[in-house]
């Protein structure tokens, strides 16, 4: 992940935690757009998961889960994107009204735990 980049996941996470979702949508989304044009699956993955968190916990799941499928199809091996993927795959069960088999630990990474 850039720096610049990283900076603005940063900044996606501090608005969460400062109760402005809304702002924090805007950056997740500049967030993915840079790390797509940067060739950064490993920032695609972790975008894409926050943001989808943030999106199911405001209701739109139906927004929420191609950005679950994104993340779980990105190929890129790294600890911290697995625990992402356990994040989306916990969220995509969620959505369907399944309960995850395995205990990933919620909010593990994704937009819950900010």
């Amino acid at each position: 992940m850039s720096d610049e980049t990283n900076q603005q996941f940063n900044k996606a996470l501090h608005l969460l935690d400062a109760g402005e979702p809304a702002r924090a949508e805007e950056t997740l989304r500049a967030v993915i757009a840079a790390a797509e044009s940067e060739a950064d699956p490993e920032a695609e993955v972790r975008g894409r998961v926050v943001l989808a968190d943030l999106l199911v916990e405001a209701g739109r799941g139906e927004e929420a889960a191609p950005l679950l499928k994104q993340a779980l199809a990105t190929a890129v091996e790294d600890d911290l994107v697995d625990v992402e993927r356990a994040r989306a795959s916990e969220l995509l069960a969620r959505l369907a009204g399944v309960t995850p088999t395995t205990e990933t630990g919620s909010g593990a990474g994704g937009a819950g735990s900010w």
